[in-house]
């Protein structure tokens, strides 16, 4: 495999097309984990409610890999061609006629959405992001399972929106989804995506030199090799960068001047222009 999506790869591709490429990351493993938290899911909820007979749960059959592929496709689709509302996708008028109905029913669908999990909420050792954090897990496996990088990376943060009720949902003024929950991102230069952290809030996090913490956690599978990783200055550190250095890894960023355990000769030097470039 090379630093970018490689011959390796895709020479094992019968056409390289965009449905191939995305079952390099949602392969049979993510597929099999998310029908097996959903049946499990549907089955702890079915045991523990007494149901009416007249209940549309009542209706269940445990979902297989195949059902699962379709429901998640039907998601991808509606997220790009928007309508009113979920049932608008299965009317049968001129207006909104779609292909949907032929791949699932309406009821169907919306028991699989009912039931949908991505995790035990028996176990909860992943604290706030329980429900979440494996797949979390599986996906980033496979990140780094078709991408080595090159020699350059960065880390910095982005935000999926949302405005929902989240105790760890966040406000940042400077991105254009000011709403939303924070993920701490590792990227190549060309904008794929090799490792993500989700932020779950100051509650779950109570530890000193998070920055630091997070840049090393990210990078931890890339050290040693010789890359140079750019950040700005909500990561950069002198103790970071010396404890990169030591990994044969280099650090670029701005550095800020109140910075803890700065270098006094580092701060009150003046530089010229020169020196900076």
């Amino acid at each position: 495999v090379l630093g970018v999506f490689g011959f390796v790869v895709i020479e094992t591709m019968a056409d390289c097309s965009p449905m191939e490429f995305y079952h390099l990351f949602f392969d049979e493993e993510v597929l099999d984990f998310l029908v097996v938290e959903t049946n499990r899911y549907a089955h702890q909820i079915l045991n523990a409610k007494i149901l009416s007979q007249f209940s549309r749960l009542r209706k269940w059959s445990d979902v297989d890999r195949t059902e699962m592929r379709n429901f998640l496709g039907l998601i991808l689709w509606m997220g790009l061609v928007k309508m009113p509302s979920l049932r608008h996708y299965w009317r049968k008028d001129f207006l909104y006629s779609t292909r949907v109905p032929e791949v699932m029913s309406r009821n169907r669908f919306e028991l699989i959405l009912g039931f949908f999990h991505c995790g035990n909420n028996e176990n909860t050792q992943n604290g706030r992001l329980n429900k979440i954090q494996m797949l979390i897990d599986l996906l980033v496996h496979n990140f780094n399972k078709w991408y080595i990088p090159e020699e350059k990376v960065c880390i910095d943060e982005s935000v999926v929106p949302f405005i929902g009720r989240l105790i760890f949902r966040q406000y940042l003024k400077n991105k254009k989804h000011r709403y939303g929950i924070k993920i701490f991102k590792l990227c190549s230069k060309d904008y794929y995506t090799l490792q993500y952290n989700v932020y779950a809030g100051k509650g779950e996090v109570r530890e000193t030199d998070v920055s630091y913490k997070i840049v090393m956690k990210l990078l931890d599978p890339y050290l040693n090799f010789g890359r140079i990783l750019y950040t700005d200055n909500w990561y950069s550190s002198v103790k970071l960068a010396e404890n990169l250095n030591e990994k044969n890894t280099h650090l670029v960023g701005t550095l800020r001047a109140n910075r803890k355990n700065n270098p006094p000769e580092v701060i009150s030097r003046k530089y010229n222009r020169i020196e900076l470039l």
